[in-house]
């Protein structure tokens, strides 16, 4: 695993907007449920990962995508399923698209440290950010 990629793409990741929207989704946002959006801007930590480390997105395909975030983070094939491909919505009852980068962030700190369950303390539909009040 090539931590020193894995922290700037958390650090990165953490200060873009969620936006649970394919249709209005742009540059410099985020969204999990998405390997692109719309208008061909990333949208998941792979497809930001393709980004930042090799300048562009080398292909929509989901597999493809994948796999080559995989090399360019140097993640073994379960970590890049923890990660890249969680089964978080069958484990935690939570929508890729509710997925805030704050919590990616989190997530990729959490595999960085070696924990197991990385996509823990997610909630089912808890969408907003800390410190604020639900449904705001």
């Amino acid at each position: 695993m090539n931590i020193k990629r894995l922290e700037a793409l958390a650090s990165y990741i953490e200060g873009l907007p969620h936006e649970p929207s394919l249709e209005k989704g742009h540059k410099g946002q985020f969204n999990m449920a998405w390997i692109v959006f719309d208008c061909g801007a990333p949208a998941c930590l792979a497809s930001h990962a393709q980004v930042l480390f090799s300048g562009d997105i080398r292909s929509r395909s989901i597999i493809a995508g994948l796999k080559f975030a995989q090399e360019l983070l140097d993640l073994t094939e379960t970590q890049r399923q923890q990660l890249l491909a969680p089964t978080y919505r069958l484990t935690y009852n939570i929508e890729l698209d509710k997925i805030t980068p704050k919590q990616a962030a989190q997530a990729i700190r959490r595999l960085i440290t070696g924990e197991e369950e990385i996509w823990a303390g997610l909630k089912p539909m808890d969408t907003h950010d800390e410190g604020s009040p639900p449904n705001a």
